[in-house]
């Protein structure tokens, strides 16, 4: 197994100094070496092992070499061993999605995700514009941004227009207020109807 604090403890062991462009290739690079190192008698120890050292010993910004057990054997102790590995920081993306708020007869309109899907499988979230065949909607009821991984996403939220027709969908899901703590709706889509609902009212 080979997680950051193995890919940490194992370039500063080998003096790998070069830089490495993503997280995935210097797991790659590091990978023959773990397997190499690892002892066949005693596996998971030995992964449990060389994790905790990383975690523990050899931190990411303050190594501890003076405790650290492999201190004799490692190419890279002492002061500069904080500069490894060197792995380049992913840039950011931003991406903007304009989502509906529908609310009718005390029920929410959500789009759930199929259980197979590779992203968010079985959630519901507030639909998309695109999802339910709305073109350009003006200026949004609210804006909400969040981060996942590298994205930063603007959502923008508009609410349905009163003679907008929802078409009929397997996905597209009519959900009453009370139920929505017991319908897999995802965290921030969850508190931002709270919010949202409670201010169309006021």
């Amino acid at each position: 197994m080979v997680d950051g604090n193995v890919v940490r403890v194992l370039t500063r062991l080998a003096g790998l100094r070069s830089p490495f462009a993503s997280s995935a290739l210097a797991v790659r690079r590091v990978t023959p070496l773990a397997d190499a190192l690892l002892d066949p008698r005693r596996p998971g120890d030995h992964n449990q092992a060389v994790m905790e050292l990383g975690a523990r010993v050899c931190r990411k910004a303050a190594p501890d070499c003076a405790r650290c057990p492999l201190a004799a054997h490692c190419a890279s102790r002492g002061p500069g061993a904080a500069a490894i590995p060197r792995i380049a920081r992913a840039k950011g993306r931003r991406a903007v999605v304009d989502r509906v708020l529908a609310i009718r007869a005390g029920k929410v309109l959500l789009r759930r995700h199929p259980a197979d899907a590779t992203r968010l499988a079985g959630l519901a979230e507030l639909p998309t514009a695109e999802s339910i065949g709305l073109g350009p909607l003006g200026a949004p009821l609210a804006v909400r941004r969040r981060s996942v991984t590298v994205t930063t996403y603007e959502e923008r939220i508009h609410l349905l227009p009163p003679k907008a027709r929802v078409p009929r969908s397997r996905d597209l899901v009519w959900v009453p207020f009370a139920e929505l703590p017991f319908a897999a709706v995802a965290g921030p889509h969850l508190r931002w109807i709270g919010e949202l609902a409670r201010e169309t009212k006021g």
